[in-house]
Parts: structure tokens; C-alpha cells; sequence
């Protein structure tokens, strides 16, 4: 190829970007001031300034001190309703024969909770799968309120946005209220992008925020709960373990049902999200988010991923 050729080629390659880029800023109806590839990395100087913002130690310090506060607060309300002094630590009071009593109460409660929940939704699944969807609902209510009650406090509460809690009212709403009758028509396909979702992303999640079934921790069996509960349920559906899931026909996927139907539900969420991220979350920087707590653990799979990605990408430089 000359060189003429090649710069003829770099000149309709660079022209067709533009056309497509006006084309696109027409339909937004965007001015030409309006920097689009900035915009898609968040504006006020993309990706790079907005990951730097997050990752500022004021940030970093504020976070932990509202974690610290947190943890303060309750820390004393325990020991007051274990040993009766919110001053001094439980282990203090190891000697102190009732408050050995009672801190082995509390440790054997939430496990044997823990135990019995996972029993009592093994008995669902093998003998009254049809349940297993009420079940669901129960449990997620139950634990969103508490879960919102805690994060509240310490203004984590943002977190319940993220797109795994999305995922939960969608799989039980619809394994509750849409039936399918057929391997077309708006349940199937609601279905069908609920499965792919669950066993996709919102499984992966377990990994990329190290979920672990620790039964002393409401906290980590609530988010091993969130990740887990979609898929289980969609796989009941999807092989008929809850009688009359599937149309005697069966069901297929499709392309479009693989990959643009849940890229649709997907989009809906985070074009929610973005509203409220412009509308109020940007507007409060002490309130924690995904995005936010994940710019502060380095150690996390998914920051790892997510610097490796922008640094090859070149959206960022390695040291920022």
C-alpha cells in the first residue's frame, strides 16, 4: 500500500468516526461543545479525574471513619447487653460465669439459625419445590430491611442500588407473577434474561466480592443470600423442579434472548442508576457505594481486573 493510499484510507476511517459521532450527538441532542467520548467515562475530566476523586485519601479517610464510628456504636451497645458495662470489652468479663452464658446463647442462636434456614430450604427443594419462590420472598424481605436498617447507619445504604439487588425483584417477581406458558411472549423472555443474568454476572460476584458462608455474620450470609437466591431459583425453573415452570414444549435461547434481551433489562437499571448518581449521589460524598468501596480495596479481584483493563486501554497510566 503507498503512502498516499494509506492516508487516503486513515481520512475515510477518521471521517466516518465524525459522522457517526454527529450522528449520535444529534439524536442526544447534544451541542457541538459536548465532548461524547469524555461523557461516556463520566464528564468533569473522565474516567481518569473521576476514579482519582474516588480514590482521594479524604475519601478514604472519611469512609473509615464512619466505619470506625459504626463500629464504635455498636460495639458499646453489645457489650452492654452482653456484660452490662458498654466501656469495658467482653473479654474482660470471660470470668464472669453469665456473661460466658450469654455469649455462648448468641453464638449458638445465629448458628443454629443459620443451620435451620439452610435445612428448611433444602426440605423446600426436595419435597415442596412450588414453595421455594414464597420462601424466597420472605427471607429477601426480612433481610432487605435489616440490611438497610445497618447500612443506613453508616451510609452504605447506596449499596442496595447495585444491579444484584435489581436481580432480586426481578427473579422473584417473576417466578411469582409472570408463568410460562409458552417459549414465546413477554414472561419467557423475562424469564430467559432473568437466567442469564443469575448465572452470569450475579454469580461471578460471588467471587469478585469473596462471598463466604460465615454463619456468626448476618452480614456475609446476607450477601452470599443475594448472589445465590437468583440462580437457584431460575434453575428451578428452567428444569421444572417447580411443576409446570417449563411448557411442554420446552424452551430455547436465542441470540436475542441470550444477549440483547438481558443487555435491554441491564440497560434499564443502570440508566436508573446514572439518574441517581448524577442526581444525589454525586452530590454527597460520604455516602458509600460499589464504586466507591471498590476503589479502596486494592487487594479486591475486581479492582485488580478493572486497573488492569483501564492501564491496557490506556484510560489510565500505571501508578494513578
Amino acid at each position: 500500500m503507498t503512502t498516499e493510499e494509506g492516508e487516503m484510507t486513515e481520512s475515510r476511517e477518521i471521517s466516518l468516526k465524525d459522522k457517526w459521532t454527529i450522528l449520535l450527538m444529534d439524536w442526544l441532542g447534544w451541542g457541538e461543545e459536548e465532548d461524547i467520548w469524555s461523557w461516556v467515562g463520566k464528564v468533569r475530566g473522565g474516567w481518569s479525574e473521576q476514579l482519582h476523586v474516588l480514590r482521594s485519601a479524604p475519601l478514604m479517610m472519611m469512609m473509615m471513619d464512619v466505619e470506625e464510628q459504626f463500629k464504635t456504636k455498636w460495639k458499646r451497645r453489645w457489650r452492654e447487653a452482653i456484660s452490662g458495662d458498654p466501656e469495658k470489652r467482653i473479654r474482660d468479663h470471660m470470668d464472669d460465669r453469665e456473661v460466658q452464658k450469654r455469649v455462648k446463647l448468641v453464638d449458638t442462636a445465629s448458628f443454629t439459625l443459620g443451620i435451620v434456614m439452610i435445612m428448611f430450604a433444602e426440605f423446600l427443594l426436595v419435597g415442596y419445590p412450588g414453595g421455594f419462590p414464597w420462601f424466597y420472598l420472605v427471607t429477601l424481605v426480612l433481610l432487605m430491611l435489616m440490611r438497610y436498617s445497618t447500612y443506613k447507619a453508616i451510609k452504605n445504604h447506596f449499596f442496595m442500588l447495585d444491579f444484584c439487588y435489581f436481580i432480586q425483584a426481578s427473579a422473584v417477581l417473576q417466578s411469582l407473577m409472570c408463568s410460562i406458558s409458552s417459549d414465546s411472549g413477554f414472561c419467557s423472555s423475562w424469564f430467559k434474561a432473568n437466567f442469564v443474568l443469575s448465572h452470569g454476572p450475579i454469580a461471578i460476584a460471588i467471587l469478585a466480592w469473596q462471598n463466604s458462608i460465615v454463619f456468626h455474620s448476618l452480614d456475609k450470609m446476607t450477601s452470599f443470600y443475594i448472589h445465590i437466591m437468583p440462580a437457584l431459583t431460575c434453575y428451578l425453573q428452567r428444569w421444572d423442579v417447580i411443576p409446570g415452570s417449563v411448557p411442554e414444549e420446552g424452551l430455547s435461547l436465542s441470540f436475542t434472548e441470550a444477549i440483547i434481551t438481558p443487555m435491554m433489562l441491564y440497560s434499564a437499571w443502570q440508566a436508573f442508576y446514572l439518574y441517581i448518581q448524577y442526581t444525589v449521589i454525586d452530590h454527597d460524598l460520604e455516602l458509600v457505594t460499589s464504586m466507591r468501596y471498590l476503589t479502596q480495596s486494592p487487594r479486591n479481584p475486581m479492582y485488580i481486573i478493572t486497573m488492569d483493563v483501564c492501564i491496557r486501554l490506556g484510560v489510565l497510566s500505571k501508578g494513578k
